[in-house]
């Protein structure tokens, strides 16, 4: 590993590192010898090892004795380099935590906003298309499949029975069903239905009000057969026929 030199009386020598030979250090890493050249890895003072003098022809003169240098990085002074502060790691403070906190419960509070909003919105997009008197037809049928048939709580369910037809009337042909009695809705219904139209709407309430306001205990054949023929009325009578106008004595000839 020959290094070019010059001797005190200016004469030229050369400078050799023995085979194998390393730098005095902690660690072998601090230098590399690459051809004539001295690498040195790190910063500080570092102790170089003896060189061997030889002449121009390869004689041997003697050695070195061994020294230190201080070694320094590129624009940097003689001061040795300050190690780097080691890397901490740092925990955020309870109040960061708190603001993560609540940014989280504030997203999670518009996502279930956004969510209940779009569930409503779908619940408004679905339109009934069923008329009134379907919507009726619809709650009468689905009466007879409650428990009131196999439990014989036939009082129950001719009033809800009642109250649907009731309901029926009121929108059909435009009086308070709702609100009246038996008596006062045919009076208000007179001259609104014909002939067989009366007959059949009252012997559906007969029945209705004998279970509500009595002990009569129909059987359970009696209160289906009044339940189909309450939603035979309001199918048959969904658009209501006008009565036959009756003649004056002059015009009937």
């Amino acid at each position: 590993m020959p290094f070019q030199a010059t001797s005190v009386d200016g004469s030229e020598i050369a400078l050799a590192l023995d085979s194998g030979i390393t730098f005095a250090t902690e660690k072998n890493d601090i230098a590399l010898v690459r051809g004539s050249l001295i690498f040195f890895l790190k910063t500080g003072e570092v102790a170089v090892p003896p060189f061997t003098i030889k002449s121009v022809d390869g004689t041997e003169i003697g050695k070195t004795n061994s020294f230190t240098v201080q070694v320094v990085g590129p624009g940097q002074n003689s001061e040795e380099l300050k190690p780097y502060d080691p890397l901490m790691l740092r925990f955020p403070r309870l109040w960061i935590w708190g603001g993560v906190l609540a940014a989280l419960l504030i997203l999670g509070g518009i996502v279930y906003a956004l969510v209940r909003y779009s569930r409503r919105n779908s619940a408004l997009a679905v339109v009934d298309l069923r008329t009134p008197t379907q919507k009726v037809l619809d709650e009468i049928r689905k009466l007879e499949g409650i428990p009131s048939f196999q439990e014989r709580k036939y009082k129950a369910l001719c009033h809800l029975l009642s109250d649907r037809l009731k309901t029926y009337l009121s929108f059909a042909y435009g009086i308070p069903a709702e609100e009246s009695t038996t008596t006062e809705l045919f009076q208000r219904l007179d001259g609104k239905l014909i002939a067989s139209q009366n007959g059949e709407l009252r012997s559906i309430f007969q029945v209705l009000d004998l279970v509500k306001f009595t002990d009569f205990a129909p059987t359970e054949d009696e209160i289906r057969a009044v339940h189909s023929q309450l939603v035979a009325f309001i199918t048959a009578s969904s658009t209501p026929v006008s009565p036959e106008p009756v003649l004056s004595p002059g015009e009937a000839k």
